[in-house]
């Protein structure tokens, strides 16, 4: 019976360490990844990644198309996106800083070759119940496009693929008209 017991502990261990792995590594693996690539990226800015820098934090876009990030920052108040991209297909992806997605809009839901987007945090589930909802956020929820973000920060990711390589310092220059700032409005 001893051997049982010793053989059932072992099996119990190891599903305990699966299921922490499965459920903690990913967002520690994109938290690490994600620091390396944007450990000289202001906040609130653009920035044209290379294709090694985009395979590394987003190994599903491969280094195939052109991707543009944002490190945005909501301590400074509300963050305006306001992304120029090609007039072929793109998508736009904001992100948590632990690599989960927030909001995602592509060419064929904008229907445009531009999208502005105002990011701003969330307020808590408790004070939105005990304090209700301010004049203000809706104010701001009927202006357009609005992203609330449930951290300080996010990442705000624009990808368009690319044909060929030919192509690349075309969608670049688009994409690098695109701002990400503090919205002074």
């Amino acid at each position: 019976m001893g051997r049982v017991t010793w053989i059932m502990l072992g099996v119990l261990i190891g599903l305990a360490t699966h299921i922490g792995f499965v459920l903690f590594e990913p967002a520690r693996s994109f938290g690490h990844e994600l620091s390396a690539v944007l450990k000289d990226v202001e906040p609130n800015s653009i920035r044209i990644l290379s294709p090694a820098a985009q395979n590394r934090l987003f190994p599903s876009y491969r280094g195939e198309g052109v991707m543009a990030i944002c490190l945005v920052d909501l301590r400074g108040g509300t963050v305006r996106l306001s992304a120029s991209l090609p007039q072929s297909y793109w998508t736009v992806a904001i992100n948590s800083m632990s690599g989960a997605q927030v909001y995602s809009i592509n060419d064929a839901e904008a229907e445009t070759g531009s999208i502005d987007v105002r990011i701003l945090k969330s307020e808590s589930i408790v004070k939105q119940v005990f304090e209700g909802v301010d004049d203000d956020g809706l104010k701001v929820a009927n202006a357009g496009w609005t992203v609330e973000l449930p951290e300080q920060r996010g990442i705000a990711s624009l990808w368009a693929p690319l044909a060929n390589s030919f192509e690349r310092g075309d969608v670049e220059a688009t994409m690098a008209k695109s701002t990400c700032k503090v919205d002074k409005s």
